[in-house]
C-alpha cells in the first residue's frame, strides 16, 4: 500500500492513478447468427504492437465453434493469449465492421479517457516487458479480463490525453508512409532486377526484349546475344578464406563476420576486433570493391554475397570468401548484384549441417552465371545501386522516426515533458 501510496504522490501535476476498468468497458454484443457468416471478413491482432489487420478469410460456423461478434472503429481489441507479446491494437477505418471471435476481447472508452492514449501507455510498457508475469493458466496462458482491466494507469485530464496520441499517431502516420515508400521501391527494385539480370540494357540506356534485340539460347535459358555464360572460375582469379581468430571488443584490427552479410553492401552490426601480426593482416587485408561471400551460415544466408565499400583497416573471419576478380572481365558490384539475384540457386550447392550449411570454393568455382559486356555490367549496377541507395535512406529516415517515437513514448507518457493545451 505505501509503494503505491508513493508512486500516486509522485504523478505529474493533474494526473491521476487508476484501474483501466475505470476508463475503459466491455460494450454490450451480440454475437452473429449462423446464416451471417459468410457476410463478414475475420480480422487479426497482430503481435509486436502491429496493430488490428484484415486476413481475408471468412469463418465456417460449426456447432461448438465460438462465437464471433462485429467489431467498430475505435475498439480496443485484446488478444488475451499474446497480451505479453504485443497483441493488442485499435480497429481503425480499414477494419471497421469486421469481426473476431471471442478469443479477442473488445473495449470501449469511457468519457475520462482517449483509447488511443490508453493504447500507447500500455504499448510502453509492453516494450519495457510489463506484462509478461500477468499471463496464467496452465498450456495456453492468457490475460483474464478481469486482471486486464485491474492493470494500474497514470492518466492526465482528458485533453493532455488526446494531444498526447495526437502527437504519438502523427509520428506513426508518418513511419507508415515511409514504410509504403520502401515497399513501394522495394517491388520497383525486384523488378528492374528481374529485367535487367536477364534481359540487359543496351547502350542507349533501354531494357532489351526479344522483339528489339537478339536473344539466344544458353545453359540457362535466353540470354542476350551479347552476352556468355561463364563458370566463376573463368573470371574469379581466387578464392580466400579468411582467418580464424579470438574475436575481441577491442583490438589493431576491425573484422567482418558472417552477420554482417546480408545486403548488397557490408554492414557492420556488432564491431569486433582481432589481434594478429603485421604479416597476417597484409594478406587478409581486406580493399573496398572486394566482394566477399557467406560460406558457413544458416540456409537462408549461406551464399550471400556483400560488396565491401568502408573506410579503414578490416580483415575478414573464415567462414567468409573473397573473391579475386579479373578487373578486365567484371565489374564487382555488378558480381555482388548478381550473385545475390542467384542465391536461391547457389544455395543448392550448400552441404547442409546442424543448424547451419556450408558452400565450398569448388563449389563457387563450378557456378554458372550469364555475363554482359563490363560497359553493361557498369550500366546496370549503376542503376540497381541508385534504387537500392534510396531504399536504404527512407529505411535510416524510418529508424531515425522509430527512435524519435520511442524518445516521445518515454516523455509524453510518464509526463517528464507537459504538452500544452
Amino acid at each position: 500500500m505505501t509503494e503505491e501510496k508513493n508512486k500516486t504522490e509522485n504523478l505529474p501535476k493533474g494526473w491521476k492513478r487508476v484501474k483501466l476498468g475505470e476508463v475503459l468497458r466491455e460494450p454490450k454484443k451480440a454475437a452473429i447468427k449462423k446464416n451471417e457468416y459468410n457476410k463478414f471478413e475475420l480480422l487479426t491482432v497482430k503481435l509486436h504492437l502491429k496493430g488490428v489487420a484484415k486476413t481475408g478469410k471468412f469463418p465456417k460456423w460449426t456447432p461448438k465453434g465460438r462465437p464471433y461478434f462485429i467489431r467498430f472503429e475505435n475498439e480496443f481489441l485484446l488478444g488475451r493469449q499474446n497480451f505479453h507479446n504485443g497483441g493488442f491494437g485499435i480497429v481503425d477505418k480499414s477494419t471497421n465492421g469486421l469481426i473476431a471471435s471471442n478469443a479477442i476481447s473488445s473495449f470501449v472508452s469511457t468519457n475520462k479517457s482517449n483509447i488511443k492514449f490508453i493504447f500507447y501507455n500500455l504499448a510502453r510498457r509492453f516494450l519495457h516487458k510489463e506484462f509478461d508475469f500477468l499471463m496464467e493458466g496452465t498450456g495456453q496462458q492468457e490475460i483474464s479480463v478481469k486482471k486486464f482491466l485491474n492493470l494500474l494507469i497514470n492518466l492526465p485530464p482528458l485533453p493532455e490525453q488526446q494531444k498526447i496520441a495526437e502527437i504519438l499517431e502523427t509520428v506513426d502516420n508518418t513511419i507508415e508512409k515511409t514504410e509504403k515508400i520502401i515497399e513501394k521501391y522495394k517491388r520497383i527494385k525486384q523488378g528492374l532486377m528481374q529485367d535487367l539480370l536477364t534481359k540487359g540494357i543496351d547502350e542507349n540506356g533501354k531494357i532489351r526484349n526479344e522483339k528489339t534485340h537478339k536473344f539466344k539460347n544458353s545453359p540457362l535459358g535466353k540470354i542476350p546475344e551479347e552476352w556468355e555464360v561463364v563458370k566463376l572460375v573463368e573470371i574469379v582469379k581466387n578464392f580466400q578464406y579468411g582467418i580464424s581468430d579470438t574475436l575481441l571488443k577491442k583490438g589493431k584490427y576491425k573484422i567482418i563476420k558472417m552477420d554482417d552479410i546480408q545486403g548488397w553492401y557490408v554492414k557492420i552490426k556488432n564491431e569486433q576486433y582481432v589481434n594478429i601480426p603485421l604479416s597476417t593482416f597484409k594478406k587478409y587485408k581486406l580493399n573496398r570493391g572486394d566482394i566477399l561471400i557467406n560460406r558457413t551460415n544458416s540456409m537462408q544466408f549461406v551464399g550471400r554475397p556483400s560488396y565491401f565499400d568502408l573506410k579503414g583497416d578490416y580483415v575478414f573471419a573464415s567462414y567468409l570468401i573473397r573473391l579475386f576478380t579479373n578487373s578486365k572481365k567484371v565489374d564487382n558490384l555488378f558480381l555482388t548484384i548478381l550473385i545475390s539475384f542467384y542465391h536461391e540457386k547457389l544455395k543448392n550447392l550448400a552441404t547442409p549441417a546442424v543448424q547451419q550449411a556450408n558452400i565450398n570454393a569448388n563449389s563457387l568455382k563450378a557456378f554458372q552465371i550469364p555475363l554482359p559486356p563490363l560497359p553493361e555490367q557498369k550500366r546496370i549496377a549503376s542503376v540497381l545501386s541508385q534504387i537500392d541507395e534510396t531504399i536504404e535512406k527512407e529505411t535510416a529516415y524510418k529508424e531515425k522516426l522509430q527512435h524519435l517515437k520511442k524518445g516521445l513514448m518515454e516523455d509524453l507518457l510518464t509526463g517528464k515533458v507537459r504538452v500544452k493545451i
